[in-house]
């Protein structure tokens, strides 16, 4: 009985940790890109 809980603590755990990256790539990404271009003549 405990599997299925543990199982569904795991994927929620995989999917947060995830939409957490994604959101630092989508914060970061632009932010690199601009700091590039400023970088770049």
């Amino acid at each position: 009985m405990t599997a299925a809980p543990t199982a569904g603590g795991v994927v929620t755990s995989g999917v947060g940790v995830a939409g957490v990256g994604v959101g630092l790539l989508g914060m970061f990404g632009p932010v690199r890109v601009v700091h590039v271009g400023w970088l770049l003549p």
